[in-house]
């Protein structure tokens, strides 16, 4: 089997030219909701954001992030400094490319390592300024999807929100899906099974 691969404009993965289902594309049904009535424009300006924010946290992570950013980008970027300054991050994994053969999809990490020299932690990155439990939810089936991919489902999952006053807050995974009594995995694997049963019913038309 050959490598997997991403194509930027399609947001795609594939391995040999078929395409896998990416993570967050199985998670639209979830998140698509909340954005359908929000202006295209606003929406197109946070994705950018968060692009940007992701991108400087990446090189901040490998010692050449720079320090001139947007005004706006700012507080995100000290947000991130300060979880990096309060944890001590060891990463192994900075932006790293997934794929579950099994369950057949893919997906890319934000972050797995050690925090604090010894807890093993998945972290996705978010610049969500006042996150809905919506996006906890998604949050929590993103990063079970990745652990599982991984093989590192004993691993603490976190959504890490950065905040534009310089804040973060690290929301734990498991502690809300305990707390609201449902499983990040099983629901993300429930929506993969309906994402893939519309895709056969749409390849019969």
């Amino acid at each position: 089997m050959g490598q997997l691969e991403f194509n930027e404009e399609k947001h795609e993965y594939s391995i040999d030219g078929v395409k896998i289902p990416g993570v967050t594309e199985i998670l639209s049904p979830i998140t698509a909701s909340g954005y359908s009535k929000i202006n295209p424009a606003v929406l197109e300006h946070a994705a950018m954001k968060g692009t940007l924010v992701h991108e400087w946290c990446e090189m901040y992570d490998y010692g050449c992030a720079d320090e001139s950013m947007p005004t706006e980008l700012i507080g995100y970027c000290q947000a991130y400094a300060e979880f990096c300054e309060v944890y001590k991050p060891e990463w192994i994994g900075i932006e790293e490319m997934v794929y579950e053969p099994e369950a057949w999809y893919a997906g890319r990490i934000d972050r797995f390592g050690i925090l604090n020299g010894v807890e093993k932690a998945l972290i996705d990155i978010k610049t969500i300024q006042s996150p809905s439990t919506k996006n906890h939810i998604s949050v929590c089936c993103q990063t079970a999807a990745y652990a599982r991919a991984l093989g590192e489902e004993s691993a603490h999952r976190y959504a890490l929100y950065l905040r534009s006053d310089g804040t973060f807050r690290l929301m734990d995974c498991r502690e809300f899906e305990e707390k609201n009594d449902f499983s990040g995995e099983d629901l993300f694997l429930l929506l993969l099974d309906g994402y893939n049963a519309i895709n056969r019913i749409g390849r019969r038309k």
